[in-house]
């Protein structure tokens, strides 16, 4: 194999996978495989633009100044960005906006049509000028807090010190309020994840309103007490995930009914997750977002503190609806499920369910006897799940859905540990789960 060419190995790279083709470069990445760093064979792969010398600024010549774009890196360019689709930029390592421009100005990025962006704020300017990409429909950025410590310098001095962090932190909110304009320029854009450790006031949503064709649509890193109502124009949306706040921070006020019931021309919407959507009411869920039913596959409310349980007998209408997480962690305040109310769910054709601190107890469980077609169930109880809780499950609760294939037992602790039940039950595992965690629910 060290001895291919290039061509030879065009001939076989056609027919591996991303991922194959990654490692088989980390594997062969000295000189006997050097072909395999020739860009035409990497075209199908993300471009590192904060690793690209034709992307950064240039050295100092020798009398000081900055040098323009040499022709040789011009050549270099044009082979590594030709036919390239996915750029990516994940350090805080910033470009040369002259460079950028004219590489935009020359056509060499025209075919770009997936980007994604770590240290967002950095790469404002640069975001900008990559917002006008003619075939752009897949964009995501990430803006994170650099909590190096810089602050602690001014822990003697608190005034001076205060009025450095507020002016700081106003700044970084200008910089994510040209992000949010320059998303309005992307026309073509079908899916986007925004995600901001920063909040940023709701009303910014106002830059999204013509992004018509956008189907996936990730919001973290927004107050979204205001502003919600400005994602209503988004007619083709089939994924809507909203956080109010973020991990970090959660805004003073909820986010408003009279907002949510602005939602209701979302009619193509499969896939919704909400988080920190505190006390949402029966009216929201039939008169707001959840209006339109026929198309909803997957409801994901996670940390949606206090919500009203009468949302569940409007939720049984959704008859295409196969996957209902509802995600607490042990310090949110959650109203629990009363049986009443959880045997509406047992009109859907649920494969997949999540109840997390809102059952009082195992027993709960054995209402929904109509899920017969649920191959996972994913619990967390306020208290322990001891032997007694699992003989309990085993004996009465597994039986009652005749096909699942997973129970998963969340809590704060966790335990490393699975276990297999009798031949032909359910598979059995323990894992840990706390606030803001990423969890495999499926």
């Amino acid at each position: 194999m060290r001895r291919l060419s290039t061509h030879q190995w065009s001939g076989i790279t056609q027919f591996l996978s991303l991922n194959d083709l990654k490692n088989l470069r980390v594997a062969g990445c000295g000189k006997s495989m050097q072909h395999l760093t020739d860009p035409c064979l990497t075209r199908d792969l993300a471009l590192r633009c904060d690793m690209a010398s034709f992307l950064l600024p240039p050295p100092l010549s020798a009398t000081g100044g900055k040098r323009g774009i040499p022709n040789a890196d011009t050549v270099t360019a044009q082979l590594w960005t030709l036919n390239r689709t996915h750029l990516t930029i994940t350090t805080s390592q910033q470009l040369c906006l002259n460079r950028l421009k004219h590489m935009m100005d020359s056509g060499c990025l025209n075919s770009v049509t997936h980007i994604s962006i770590c240290h967002g704020s950095v790469h404002a300017e640069s975001i900008g000028l990559l917002s006008r990409l003619p075939n752009l429909q897949h964009f995501r950025v990430l803006d994170q807090v650099d909590d190096g410590g810089e602050s602690s310098k001014n822990d003697d001095y608190s005034s001076s010190g205060d009025e450095t962090r507020t002016g700081e932190a106003n700044q970084v909110l200008d910089i994510l309020d040209s992000i949010c304009q320059s998303l309005s320029h992307m026309n073509n854009l079908l899916h986007l994840d925004v995600e901001f450790d920063t909040v940023v006031h709701g009303s910014r949503l106002i830059y999204l309103r013509h992004l018509h064709h956008l189907q996936y649509l990730r919001l973290r890193g927004f107050d979204l007490s205001d502003g919600i109502g400005h994602l209503h124009q988004l007619s083709n949306l089939q994924t809507l995930h909203l956080c109010h706040g973020n991990f970090y921070s959660a805004p003073p006020k909820n986010v408003h009914e009279e907002d949510m019931t602005k939602l209701t021309k979302l009619t193509e919407i499969e896939h919704v997750h909400l988080e920190g959507f505190d006390n949402l009411s029966q009216r929201t869920f039939q008169d707001g977002l959840f209006a339109q039913t026929n198309n909803m596959r997957q409801l994901i409310l996670k940390h949606c503190q206090d919500v009203d349980p009468a949302f569940l007998p409007h939720i049984s209408n959704m008859t295409h609806l196969n996957s209902l997480h509802i995600i607490n962690c042990a310090f949110d305040s959650t109203i629990l499920l009363e049986s009443s109310v959880l045997q509406h769910l047992n009109n859907l054709n649920l494969h997949t369910l999540s109840l997390f601190y809102v059952l009082e107890d195992a027993s709960r469980l054995k209402v929904l006897w109509g899920l017969s077609n649920l191959s996972t169930l994913n619990v967390a109880f306020d208290d322990d799940v001891d032997k007694e809780v699992m003989d309990y499950l085993r004996t009465w609760i597994i039986p009652t859905f005749g096909r699942l294939q997973t129970l998963r037992i969340f809590s704060e602790e966790g335990m490393e540990y699975s276990t297999h039940g009798q031949e032909g039950s359910a598979n059995v595992e323990f894992e840990q789960f706390n606030f803001g965690d990423l969890v495999d629910l499926e």
